[in-house]
């Protein structure tokens, strides 16, 4: 049987204000969806350095969102629990790990 799996896009820095001022591109199946940025740059993983200015936990722990401000822009991260997963130490450093490093995910600024 053929290794189907795709190898994960490496995650480049750019400022928040080229992703919001970047251009979508959806793609189908496992093929990962990109932004364009102003200077063409195709990215679907990045790392943003900036402050977190909000920070927001439901009450259930199960939903999650960090508003970024790298002072070019802010950007909001959503990060959602998987059903079945144990909320322990290693889940509130994977969410502050976002700050670093998260995957754009269906389009959303």
């Amino acid at each position: 049987m053929a290794d189907t799996r795709i190898a994960r896009q490496t995650a480049r820095k750019v400022r928040v204000k080229d992703m919001i001022n970047g251009r979508w591109v959806k793609k189908e199946g496992m093929e990962p969806s990109f932004a364009i940025t102003f200077y063409g740059e195709k990215v679907s993983r990045v790392q943003i350095v900036g402050t977190i200015v909000s920070n927001f936990t439901s009450e259930d722990g199960n939903f999650r969102t960090i508003t970024i401000d790298d002072s070019t822009e802010t950007i909001r991260v959503k990060a959602f629990k998987p059903q079945g997963t144990a909320s322990d130490e290693s889940e509130e450093r994977r969410m502050e790990n976002a700050m670093k490093s998260f995957d754009i995910l269906n389009g959303t600024k």
